[in-house]
């Protein structure tokens, strides 16, 4: 059984919430790691099936496993949790429902320690489903220096289950903020990118697992519409303005930024950058982001009705035929009127 030292050089820290079908997966990955002297701190965030299970019975088998048993609370406390409970100087995140590859933490904290100026470093994702299998299909490289990071319109270029960070840089940048939920990583990001530099490494080092249980699939809406306001207050930030969201619990409605910034016609370009995100992804369209679609589409003066189309058939693709029907309702609603139109 590996041994706990007193003050490992890195903290593994990873939230679960009804993880079970992968989190065996998971956490072997990590205790398999080729780099040993780390803790690991779990946190159980009130599941409802054997999650806590699966981490009291690793946790016996492996000293280095610090884990906590809660109530519900959400990722960003648990975070906040763990982050306080942790002992190192660097942390690792981690997903319940990734894998980690054997190589992960030798090679990232190698680069970290050559790179004292690099306060985040990263790496290459591989795809795999719900079973494991590695997807055939593949996501486009992320870029390696910290400019090309941080030069993507959507935000740095980072993938949140690969990072290794310096923890006194992200006290400094504030942590984890609870009104960015779904995108607090994102926004973490953003600022912690304007007190240091990062890196991605060009070797995949995590197994990204692809399944409908995922937040970002369940929730995707709300995660497009926090992940647009956290890029507005950066860039509100770097033009020297103060980030009005500083201190806040819970993010404004939508509706109400144009009057809260005074910026006329924010919310409407907020709303039309998320639609035409949502049209590319049929899955998450058609759980969360439908009543949001189908609202623009019938009321929004300035709709695409090319990309609509192109989205339902996107739709009816996936096998979403009923989120199909419902939005073709709509778009010929808006067609009706003028093919209606009688000539004189």
């Amino acid at each position: 059984m590996p041994r706990l030292v007193e003050s490992p050089p890195l903290s593994v820290v990873m939230s679960v919430r009804n993880a079970a079908p992968y989190l065996d997966s998971a956490i072997q990955s990590i205790r398999d790691q080729c780099w040993m002297d780390f803790e690991f701190l779990i946190c159980d965030d009130g599941s409802e099936d054997d999650s806590a299970a699966i981490i009291r019975r690793h946790a016996q088998r492996d000293s280095r496993i610090r884990p906590f048993f809660e109530a519900t609370r959400g990722l960003v406390p648990s975070l906040e949790l763990l982050l306080s409970q942790a002992r190192a100087p660097l942390i690792a995140r981690m997903d319940g429902d990734d894998i980690a590859h054997v190589d992960r933490f030798a090679l990232q904290l190698r680069f970290l320690a050559a790179h004292p100026d690099h306060v985040l470093v990263g790496s290459q994702l591989r795809l795999i489903d719900a079973n494991g299998n590695i997807l055939p299909i593949s996501r486009a490289a992320a870029p390696l220096c910290h400019e090309e990071i941080m030069a993507r319109s959507t935000g740095p270029a980072i993938f949140q289950s690969s990072v290794i960070f310096r923890r006194k840089a992200v006290e400094n940048a504030g942590g984890y903020r609870r009104a960015y939920i779904y995108c607090e990583d994102l926004d973490l990001w953003l600022r912690l990118g304007r007190l240091g530099k990062f890196a991605n490494l060009p070797e995949a080092l995590i197994d990204y697992r692809i399944h409908p249980l995922q937040a970002s699939q369940a929730h995707r809406l709300t995660q497009l519409v926090n992940a647009k306001i956290a890029l507005l207050m950066d860039r509100r930030v770097r033009a020297g303005l103060p980030d009005v969201t500083e201190g806040l619990s819970q993010l404004p409605a939508l509706e109400a930024l144009d009057i809260w910034l005074e910026e006329p016609g924010l919310a409407d370009a907020i709303r039309s950058e998320c639609v035409h995100a949502l049209l590319y992804e049929p899955v998450p369209l058609a759980k969360s982001g439908l009543s949001f679609v189908e609202h623009y589409i019938r009321h929004s003066p300035a709709t695409d009705h090319h990309q609509i189309w192109m989205g339902i058939l996107r739709l009816a693709r996936a096998r979403e035929y009923k989120a199909a029907g419902q939005l073709i309702r709509a778009a010929i609603s808006r067609i009706a009127p003028c093919s209606d139109a009688q000539p004189r």
